[in-house]
């Protein structure tokens, strides 16, 4: 076949040239015709994936098993020196697309050499590539037989890749050296982590510095808040209590006594006035328990004595609504963990909703139970008409208030959702209940004393 380097089987012309290397069908390499789609398609982005470094060390590595045989049937089988068996070799291996095979220099007493290759599958598959990535498996072949060839390791630099299409060609300067293929690889695969940690590091950093930043307006947020609530505290609270002391001195005036309409007028003033104040005082709380979470002070508290002492200042309130009060509490409640204010906050404001908006003389309940290990339910109970259950949704909203004589929400109401904040900042939390019977069941998780 040497001598018809052209010929055609079944219409397929084959090109033969020994001289270059080549072994050609329709044109085209034959390693390329069988592989080139397939191998291309998957080698690049392979490439781009893990770094085109480690990439070459990973192809060389491979390349390399196997070279012990090569080199044996070389000086053994191939020629009567090394070189020649090289060179049969390389001869032989042209066939599949290798290239041809030629050794520039050789000097085993030096331990160097320099091995020229042209026309490999490497060079040719990658010469319209915007990228490349050399010879690494002709590389890894090279280090392999000349580590045999050498008797010592040995590494092959590329230290010329032509990607010229008509005379592609690569150049391998072989010396002795510490390096290994696998050593490379593992120092290859630190530098990727130490890239990846410095990224990753640099990248902390940044979302530390937006971190603080972040928080440094929150804080100057926070501030500015404080001021503002009290000013608001001053500005509203100050003409409110002024306005109420003045209608109450006219109230109570003997030498200017007002008549009945008078009297009544002035009681709607005085009434209007502590809503307003009422109001003005729990949005301020709502605000600033919405905000401020450094005034918690959690401690072991006794729930009983909190209750009791609770009861005792609501009792006028429910006897001029001729309602009664039940505690069903047991004598002695275990300890709980919370705010001693914010406990009496959120349980005031429960009785005082059931006190106020009950109808008179019904019933309000205080009792507790267990539902959940760890935690002690405290239940505000009534016997009016329950929510409706459109609502149950927005009971606990800010700026709502319940309604116990129709079951709706209106006004402009926060004890309900100021509880709700207090409670989280105790670990707790509030919810409510219709009743089975008649009446809504409000009540409050806290913590028990470890």
């Amino acid at each position: 076949m040497s001598n018809q380097p052209s010929i055609n089987i079944n219409g397929v012309d084959i090109d033969w040239n020994p001289q270059k290397g080549t072994f050609n069908f329709f044109g085209l390499p034959a390693a390329l015709f069988w592989i080139n789609p397939s191998l291309l398609t998957m080698l690049q982005p392979l490439a781009e994936e893990v770094g085109y470094n480690l990439f070459r060390l990973e192809v060389a590595a491979s390349a390399s098993q196997g070279t012990e045989e090569d080199y044996h049937n070389m000086v053994t089988t191939l020629g009567d020196t090394f070189v020649e068996g090289f060179h049969n070799w390389g001869s032989a291996v042209g066939s599949a697309g290798w290239g041809t095979f030629e050794i520039l220099e050789f000097q085993p007493e030096q331990k160097k050499a320099r091995v020229r290759v042209r026309n490999t599958w490497e060079l040719l598959m990658q010469k319209d590539l915007p990228q490349r990535w050399g010879c690494p498996f002709i590389q890894g072949k090279i280090i392999g037989i000349f580590n045999q060839a050498l008797k010592t390791n040995c590494w092959a630099d590329e230290v010329i890749t032509c990607y010229d299409e008509q005379n592609p060609y690569v150049e391998f300067d072989i010396h002795p050296s510490s390096k290994t293929i696998s050593t490379e690889i593992d120092r290859e695969r630190r530098l990727a982590m130490q890239q990846k940690e410095r990224a990753l590091a640099i990248e902390i950093e940044k979302k530390t510095r937006q971190l603080n930043e972040q928080k440094i307006k929150a804080e100057a947020a926070n501030h500015a808040k404080t001021k503002f609530l009290d000013a608001m505290s001053h500005e509203l609270r100050t003409p409110l209590n002024g306005v109420l002391g003045f209608a109450q001195l006219m109230a109570a005036s003997t030498k200017n006594p007002l008549d009945e309409k008078q009297q009544d007028n002035m009681k709607q003033i005085l009434e209007s006035g502590n809503n307003m104040l009422s109001l003005v005082n729990n949005i301020l709380l709502f605000a600033e328990v919405g905000v401020d979470v450094k005034n918690v002070v959690l401690q072991t508290l006794d729930p009983k004595a909190a209750l009791q002492k609770l009861l005792e200042i609501i009792q006028p309130l429910a006897q001029k609504r001729a309602i009664t009060l039940v505690d069903k509490t047991p004598a002695k409640l275990p300890l709980i963990v919370g705010d001693q204010d914010y406990f009496r906050e959120i349980l005031s404001s429960f009785l005082i909703n059931a006190v106020s908006f009950i109808p008179k003389q019904g019933n309000v309940t205080v009792c507790c139970e267990i539902v959940k290990p760890g935690f002690q339910r405290f239940i505000v109970r009534d016997d009016g008409p329950g929510i409706a259950a459109e609502h149950h949704g927005t009971l606990f909203e800010a700026f709502e208030r319940l309604d116990h004589q129709t079951g709706a929400i209106s006004g402009a109401g926060v004890g309900l959702s100021i509880a709700k904040l207090m409670a989280q900042h105790m670990g707790g939390e509030v919810g409510f209940n219709n009743n089975p019977d008649a009446g809504v069941s409000f009540w409050v998780d806290l913590p028990l004393e470890d």
